[in-house]
């Protein structure tokens, strides 16, 4: 019956079946090659979190010192007068540098930090008899270095960073080239040299370019015990920009 049935077959109906087959042949051998089809995972794999300013760290700072409280102006009697010693303040020159660590990666984080920097400012006082200018005038440059070791809380985990904080230390301070002027004389002298206990208060931010670097700004109200005037504090105001490198 087989046979009878493809001698009796029409011609067409003989070439639509061996094209059937070769077609349903070259699917097959292309699935061969092309190997098993990629189907879409349902659960990809989420890309690394982006984090911002961890781990230790170095900086470099410079700035001003933009005002300076010596303690307030000093008045005593001598001879029956009034006199008043009256400290002038100027803007001088900051700069050092930072070395710290920021812990973990959340959205609030603690730091500590080393804060060393020069902090030198011209001194200069006013004496005033009665009221009056006597034109007896000192001054003199105050050259400070500071070492404090800092306490910091930082928030946000993406390129802006505002922080907080404060720190205790000490410093060193020598002054240079003091000149007294009086009416018909002019002295100089080599100053002297101080040390003693110091703190701090900061206030700044960053703003990271990549995770590892950034630009910041930095407030200080920087304290000298027994440092100014009849050895009283001196306060001091800074404020500073800076580079922060990440490793």
């Amino acid at each position: 019956m087989r046979a009878d049935y493809h001698r009796s077959s029409p011609p067409y109906l003989m070439k639509n079946h061996y094209l059937a087959i070769t077609v349903s042949s070259l699917a097959l051998a292309a699935s061969a090659f092309a190997g098993e089809r990629m189907v879409p995972s349902k659960n990809p794999v989420a890309p690394e979190p982006i984090y911002y300013g961890t781990g230790f760290y170095a900086g470099l700072q410079a700035g001003i010192n933009a005002y300076q409280d010596f303690g307030g102006t000093r008045r005593f009697q001598l001879g029956g007068n009034d006199v008043a010693v009256e400290p002038r303040e100027k803007v001088g020159f900051v700069g050092g540098l930072k070395l710290g660590y920021v812990f973990g990666t959340n959205t609030v984080r603690p730091a500590i930090e080393l804060d060393a920097f020069y902090n030198g400012v011209d001194a200069d006082l006013d004496v005033r008899v009665n009221g009056h200018d006597t034109n007896v005038n000192a001054e003199g440059k105050l050259h400070t270095g500071g070492f404090l070791a800092n306490f910091i809380v930082r928030f946000g985990v993406d390129r802006f960073q505002p922080y907080i904080g404060g720190g205790l230390g000490g410093y060193y301070a020598e002054a240079q080239d003091v000149e007294v002027t009086t009416r018909r004389h002019h002295f100089e002298g080599s100053g002297g040299s101080n040390s003693g206990f110091a703190w701090q208060l900061i206030g700044g931010a960053d703003y990271y370019f990549t995770q590892k670097t950034s630009v910041f700004a930095e407030y200080k109200f920087l304290n000298y015990e027994d440092a100014g005037f009849n050895e009283n504090r001196i306060g001091q105001h800074i404020a500073v920009l800076g580079v922060r490198w990440h490793f």
